[in-house]
């Protein structure tokens, strides 16, 4: 591997992993939400365009990362719902 990618492999390491932690505890809260998770999204998306349109690239940043997790995001989430304990019914 040429030292050039090693170095680049080296630095975003920590970041994929701090991406991969958010958006596990994202999916857990969406898991949580159910429904409304889909609202959250949309606000996302909507922050992310306003952002854009004023020029605001470094703010515009995690909004778009959660737009384009948004699959993953929905699939941890399922996961998750799937290990959470069901409440009983009582009639």
């Amino acid at each position: 591997m040429p030292k050039t990618t090693h170095f680049a492999w080296m630095m975003a390491w920590p970041v994929i992993l701090i991406v991969h932690e958010v958006v596990g505890k994202v999916a857990e809260l969406l898991a949580k939400v159910g429904g409304l998770g889909e609202t959250a999204r949309d606000l996302a998306c909507r922050l992310y365009t306003i952002c854009e349109r004023k020029g605001w690239a470094q703010e515009a940043l995690p909004y778009n990362g959660l737009v384009v997790a948004w699959s993953d995001v929905g699939r941890m989430a399922g996961e998750k719902a799937r290990e959470m304990p069901m409440q009983g019914q009582l009639f």
